[in-house]
């Protein structure tokens, strides 16, 4: 009987062990994106708003958690990131959810016209890791989710831009989030004209710190509706609205860096 009881306990024991074994890693929160369904043509930003609700610790945590958004081509090639630190810690009951952009730059080429998939993730920005999610679509390997479509129009979907005094030539980015920027290393505009309609112009500028120790990095200011705002360092998205009057005569942005020779950069240009 004493062997019996012995025998049953060692086989529990192995049940337990290759239960625990074979469940794999465990998910540790829900996934979802608003809207699901949306038009990205050439020129053209469109609001994207993700929520998470963790469930569990993450775990194997080396460095940032971080977001991947990525929008892939028919044949799975991915054509745009829009990676980006989670804004918030990762605390099991806690719901965080906000809005990010998603664009086509008109310093970039424009994508070709079709259909597009959105895929999310989230990842350790260290060590590369990724967490599993439960978004209730389709996993395509790596822990990377489907959880939308984006269609690509052929029309154009923004106004006409001109630039004018110290901007650099626009430069190639080696990667799919930044794929082109224009730096400027003296007073420079950019000319608004020709809108489609009602609407915001929408900058991400990459403004490095002033050489003076200064707060303020770069100064911005237009004729479009909007106050003069003063830049510290840091990437800033700003938001110029386009309408009435305006969307006629055009309208003008201005930037002023702190010193001659500093480059901040513009690395998104795109209507809303």
């Amino acid at each position: 009987m004493f062997r019996d009881r012995t025998a049953r306990a060692i086989l529990a024991t192995l049940v337990a062990v290759l239960t625990v074994a074979c469940s794999g890693p465990e998910t540790m929160g829900r996934a979802q994106v608003t809207p699901t369904q949306l038009t990205l043509g050439y020129g053209q930003s469109q609001p994207l708003r993700l929520t998470f609700e963790p469930l569990l610790e993450l775990d194997k945590v080396h460095g940032t958690p971080t977001v991947f958004v990525h929008l892939l081509h028919p044949t799975e090639k991915l054509v745009r990131t829009f990676d980006h630190a989670l804004p918030g810690p990762w605390v099991p009951g806690q719901e965080q959810s906000y809005e990010i952009d998603l664009y086509q730059s008109v310093l970039a080429e424009a994508l070709p016209a079709g259909s597009y998939r959105l895929s999310i993730g989230l990842y350790d920005d260290e060590y590369g890791y990724r967490w599993m999610l439960d978004t209730g679509g389709e996993e395509l390997g790596r822990r990377e989710y489907v959880v939308g479509s984006v269609e690509v129009p052929t029309a154009r979907s923004h106004p006409r831009f001109a630039f004018s005094g110290g901007w650099r030539p626009a430069e190639k980015m080696p990667n799919q989030q930044v794929l082109a920027r224009r730096c400027l290393v003296a007073p420079a505009a950019l000319d608004v004209s020709d809108a489609p309609g009602d609407g915001s112009v929408r900058l991400l500028l990459n403004v490095p710190p002033p050489p003076s120790g200064g707060e303020t990095a770069l100064r911005v200011g237009s004729d479009c509706g909007t106050e003069a705002q003063d830049l510290d360092a840091g990437r800033h998205w700003l938001d110029f609205p386009v309408s009435g009057k305006t969307v006629q005569k055009g309208c003008q942005i201005l930037f002023q860096p702190a010193a001659e020779g500093e480059r901040p950069c513009l690395e998104v240009l795109a209507w809303r």
